[in-house]
């Protein structure tokens, strides 16, 4: 799907398992290897259930474009209250973090490029574990369709981008 459309507006949804590293120290490779399949099922299942398309894995996350900036606002949602668990009964804490951005992408050799990828991988890199920061022109372009609330936290140096980015 990928090559056919050439350039478009989309919102980028990138994914981030926090401490992916420590998660495979301690749970062991075989126990990883499915913590890491449901990991990628339930991030999937998100993203199908708002209408979005992964366009490939990073590793422990996921890189997905939606047409609606409401829905990848709610897939991120989702994804968050569906992956992250506190530390309980012996277990290691679980937690993702997601970057979001709006704006004119091309796609191109069955991925996505432009200054959306770009900011929303940054943000993603800024973000702690749990939490999802998104630019203003995501939670703008959603509108009254957008279920969840965002906070201003203002605007953001991120690296490689020109000017500082309103989150």
């Amino acid at each position: 799907m990928g090559d056919a459309r050439g350039n478009a507006t989309a919102t980028v949804l990138f994914s981030d398992l926090v401490g992916s590293t420590e998660l495979l120290a301690g749970l062991g490779e075989v126990a990883f290897d499915a913590f890491r399949r449901h990991h990628f099922d339930a991030l999937r299942s998100a993203i199908g259930d708002h209408h979005g398309e992964e366009i490939k894995t990073t590793g422990d996350g996921i890189l997905a474009v939606f047409g609606s900036a409401a829905e990848a606002l709610s897939c991120a949602v989702q994804m968050q209250q569906t992956i992250d668990r506190p530390a309980d009964a012996g277990q290691a804490p679980v937690a993702i973090r997601i970057g979001l951005a709006h704006g004119d992408v091309c796609f191109e050799d069955h991925d996505v490029f432009g200054i959306p990828v770009v900011a929303a991988a940054r943000l993603t890199a800024a973000a702690r574990g749990g939490q999802i920061l998104a630019t203003t022109v995501v939670s703008a372009v959603a509108g009254g369709r957008a279920t969840t609330t965002c906070t201003d936290l203002g605007p953001m140096v991120l690296k490689g981008l020109p000017e500082p980015v309103a989150v």
